[in-house]
This record gives C-alpha cells, sequence and structure tokens, in this order.
C-alpha cells in the first residue's frame, strides 16, 4: 500500500476509530508524507479531533516547508500565525515576509493580506500608495478580495488613486460575480453608482443567498433591517426590528459572530423593538466574547449592572472592557472600588481607575468628577506617604475649581471645602493652618454638610476655638 493509498484509507475511517487512524496520519506525517503533514498541522491549528495547540502546528508548518518549499499554502499558514499571534508573537513585519513566500509560491490572496497590512495593519502609517500596488497585483491574480480593495481604494480616491466611480464599479462587480460578498455588499451601499436596475439584481441575490443559508447574507439583512432605509447598508429597505431578530437568529445558530453580538445586545434592550428574552441576550453576548467580539464586553457589563443587577459580574466585565478598550468605563470602576460595590473596598485599586481617568482625558466631565474621590482614596487610606496626602491636596483644589464652574455641583463643592479644611486642620501634607481650615470647615457648613458644622462645634469647644471664635 503506498502512502497516499494509507492516508486516504485513515481520512476515511477517523470517525470509526480516530485513535488508530490518527495514529497512522500521525506516523506518515513522521515520515514525512506531505499530505499527512498538512493534516496533523491543521488539526491542532483547528482543533479539529485533537485539543487546539497553535504552538505545535506552527512547528508542524516549518517542518513542511523545510521539506516543501514551494507549498505557498502552508508559507500563508505560518504568515498568518504572524499575523494574529498563533503559536508565535504577532509581528506583522515577520507577518509580510512569509505572505511574500506565499505570494511567490502562487497564493494570490497573499497579495491582498501584504496590502491589507500596509493600509491599515500594526505597521501601516497609512501606507495605501504601497498597499494599492499590492491590491493591484493580486486583483490582476485573480484574488477576489484583491480586486474587492481596488474597487474600495478607487471609491474613496485612497492610495494615489482618482476618485473614479468607472473604475470601482468595474472591480467590485468583478469580485462580486466571482462570489466576494464585501464587493457586494459594497455595491449594494452605493447604490451600483446610479444602476438600479442591478441594484435591485444585487439586493434580490442578497435574499437568495441569504434564504439559501448564508450567514453573511442573513447578517447583512439583520443590520438593514435594524437601522432601516436611511443607513447606507440598509440597501433601501425600511427598518424591520422583527426581521432584524429573525434574520440575526438564523446567522447566530450558524456561528455567526457579529449577528451573535446584535442579536443578544438588542435582546437586552426595551428600546430596540426586538422580543425581549435577557437570558438568551446574556448567552448570545457571552458566545460574541467567546469568538473575538470584545465590543461584547462593555453590553455584558450593562446587563449586569442595570439589568440583572449583579455587582460581582458586573465588575468583571467592566474591567475587561477597558482591557479592550473602553477607556469611557474607569470612572465606574473605580466607583465599585470605592465604595465595595461587587468588592471590597479597595482604596488602592479606586485610585488607580481614577487616575486612569484623569491620565486618559483630562477634559473629560469624569475627570472633573474623579479629582474629589481620588483624593479620598489617600485621605481615608491606612498607608498613604506624604507624597500622595500632596496629590490629595492638588487633587481637591481641582475639584473645587470644577466645582466652582458648575453651579448644579454645590454637594461636590461642599465636600470638596470639607476636605481641605479637614487637611488643613491636621497639616497632611501640607503645613497645618487652624484660620484656614476654619474657614474652609465655615464655607462647607454654609453649603449644608452637617460634618462641617460638627467640625465648628469641635472648634469652639476646644482651647484654640474658645479664645478666638467663642
Amino acid at each position: 500500500m503506498t502512502q497516499k493509498e494509507e492516508f486516504e484509507k485513515a481520512i476515511s475511517k477517523l470517525n470509526q476509530d480516530f485513535d488508530t487512524n490518527w495514529n497512522t496520519i500521525l506516523s506518515l506525517a513522521e515520515d514525512d508524507y506531505e499530505e499527512a503533514m498538512e493534516y496533523i498541522a491543521l488539526a491542532y491549528y483547528r482543533g479539529n479531533g485533537v485539543d487546539m495547540n497553535e504552538h505545535l502546528a506552527y512547528q508542524w508548518f516549518h517542518r513542511i516547508v523545510k521539506l516543501y518549499p514551494t507549498n505557498g499554502f502552508i508559507w500563508n499558514m505560518i504568515a498568518d500565525c504572524h499575523f494574529y499571534g498563533y503559536g508565535v508573537s504577532k509581528n506583522h513585519w515577520e507577518s509580510i515576509k512569509y505572505y511574500e513566500k506565499a505570494w511567490d509560491n502562487g497564493v494570490a490572496d497573499a497579495g491582498t493580506d501584504i496590502g491589507w497590512i500596509y493600509s491599515f495593519g500594526d505597521i501601516a502609517k497609512n501606507d495605501d500608495m504601497t498597499a494599492a500596488k499590492w491590491f493591484q497585483r493580486a486583483a490582476d491574480k485573480g484574488s477576489s478580495q484583491g480586486m474587492y480593495f481596488m474597487g474600495y481604494f478607487y471609491s474613496e480616491g485612497y492610495g494615489g488613486l482618482p476618485v473614479s466611480d468607472k473604475m470601482a464599479a468595474k472591480y467590485l462587480r468583478k469580485a462580486a460575480a466571482i462570489g466576494n460578498f464585501s464587493a457586494t455588499r459594497y455595491l449594494l451601499s452605493k447604490k451600483c453608482y446610479g444602476n438600479e436596475t442591478e441594484f435591485m439584481a444585487l439586493r434580490n441575490k442578497l435574499f437568495e443567498m441569504a434564504e439559501s443559508g448564508d450567514d453573511r447574507a442573513q447578517d447583512a439583512l439583520g443590520v438593514a433591517y435594524l437601522f432601516g432605509r436611511d443607513w447606507e447598508l440598509a440597501f433601501g429597505l425600511d427598518k424591520n426590528p422583527e426581521e432584524s431578530q429573525r434574520w440575526f437568529e438564523l446567522a447566530a445558530k450558524q456561528g455567526n459572530t457579529n449577528s451573535m453580538y446584535e442579536l443578544g445586545k438588542n435582546l437586552v434592550d426595551h428600546h430596540s423593538g426586538f422580543k425581549i428574552d435577557v437570558d438568551k441576550g446574556e448567552y448570545y453576548l457571552l458566545n460574541a466574547v467567546k469568538k473575538g467580539k470584545l465590543n461584547a464586553c462593555y453590553d455584558l457589563y450593562k446587563l449586569y449592572k442595570w439589568t440583572k443587577n449583579d455587582p460581582q459580574k458586573a465588575l468583571l466585565w467592566a474591567e475587561r472592557a477597558v482591557e479592550n478598550g473602553n477607556d469611557f468605563l474607569f470612572h465606574d470602576i473605580a466607583e465599585l472600588y470605592f465604595n465595595g460595590i461587587g468588592t471590597e473596598v479597595n482604596f488602592e485599586k479606586a485610585a488607580f481607575y481614577y487616575r486612569k481617568c484623569l491620565k486618559e482625558d483630562p477634559d473629560n466631565v469624569n475627570s472633573n468628577i474623579s479629582y474629589l474621590p481620588l483624593a479620598k482614596c489617600y485621605l481615608l487610606s491606612n498607608c498613604s506617604t506624604d507624597k500622595e496626602y500632596r496629590e490629595a491636596y492638588m487633587y481637591l483644589k481641582h475639584a473645587l475649581q470644577a466645582a466652582n464652574e458648575r453651579e448644579y455641583c454645590r454637594m461636590q463643592k461642599s465636600e470638596t471645602l470639607f476636605w481641605i479644611a479637614y487637611m488643613l486642620e491636621n497639616g497632611l501634607g501640607i503645613q497645618r493652618n487652624l484660620d484656614e481650615a476654619f474657614k474652609y470647615y465655615s464655607k462647607s457648613a454654609e453649603l449644608g454638610s452637617t460634618k462641617a458644622q460638627e467640625e465648628i462645634k469641635h472648634f469652639k469647644k476646644s482651647i484654640f476655638g474658645w479664645k478666638k471664635y467663642k
């Protein structure tokens, strides 16, 4: 029996006796039979029948190209590993090097990947000129994605290309004709540059694809019906929450990540028009996160904070959300730690997030309301240093300025004045000054602070107070 026959026999019987036939394929791979090596590498890469092991997959990919250097598909897989950081550190420069190897060995889409990195990737610096050259090369070799990006670049005038609806439509139509969904959707969003007949034909084709089970088309219709006619990606369809929910559900059942996210988000939103189902919404949002839709972290935070009233999970998802770029949640997380909601009171962590809030957007409203609690973190902590006390005094001054600028901040102003007086009375980070402390307590009391009123009584009863303020 030849290696090919042995391999095909093992593949055909995998479902009957996985372990025995897997070992046969593995043995053939170790004997350097190319098809078996590819199968083993991809099984580890995708987790087909075995636990996913990206590091092991990466090793097998390199072993394959060492023995079979013209295997463009595997060069492309190595490039993907560097692009996404699978089994190796993410590095777009390295991925370009390997995409070029794949390109040299006949993989047209590798040219599109190189172009994408130059235009949109981590190393891009908006090098659209180089990107356009690669998209053109890929398109000339038959890459539908290359054609799509050429159409997109001509439509927008990127990469040194002139804005040309004619050239854009030419490339997009060619891409759509060979099944490129992005091109079909873009043509629909642009209404085929005025060609209403073609527009309607493409829209009908989109419905046919959706009805036949294409999850991308189903997701596109879900989005279209969600936003309605005034939005370019609605393709002229009216807003219809019921239809939107139906298409999203069909696509989500097939594992479409965007549909999982949109469905989950709207199933818990009473303003969406969807038939509300909080538990199902939670299920889809959690699955969207598992599949890499990290925007869902924020929606899960809102769900647990406002709908399910689960502060522990709210804090968990808020922290995951900020890890993935939701900087506007720094203040929310700080408040949870400051007040011990969903966790124990932790002034150190609260201060960390309040500082992040100030650093990321010093002019934001959340920053103005972060000065006072950040100062209190230092003042209420049992282990603050003189430096932190000095910082606290500075933050209180900022808080007072912010409160003075806003009439509605009466309570914030009152409390800020109280804590400034407290620092002056006790000499925390600044020189002790009882005269100034009394003045600030008095101003705070005038604004309604009962704590300040009690301190004034204490002053007047003390020896210092009896002499000067009786």
